[in-house]
């Protein structure tokens, strides 16, 4: 087995998929919290989602590195 030899080689959309999942209930589960620090996370989740979305369309369409072009 050969090392990645970009950062994007070793990510697969399997595992995008699971840390959507995760943000995006972690996201869930902060708006319900009293806390405002603990609610201010929440923005947090929502931005590491939306960049893992974006991350999954560029690289099922061949371009991960380009993910930064994606829209939200």
């Amino acid at each position: 087995m050969t090392a990645p030899t970009h950062a994007f080689d070793a990510l697969t959309q399997e595992h995008l998929v699971r840390e959507i999942a995760y943000y995006r209930r972690k996201a869930e589960e902060l708006t319900h919290m009293a806390d405002p620090r603990e609610k201010g996370m929440r923005h947090v989740y929502q931005t590491l989602a939306s960049d893992r979305l974006r991350l999954l369309a560029a690289l099922k369409d061949g371009h991960p590195e380009a993910w930064t072009d994606y829209p939200d």
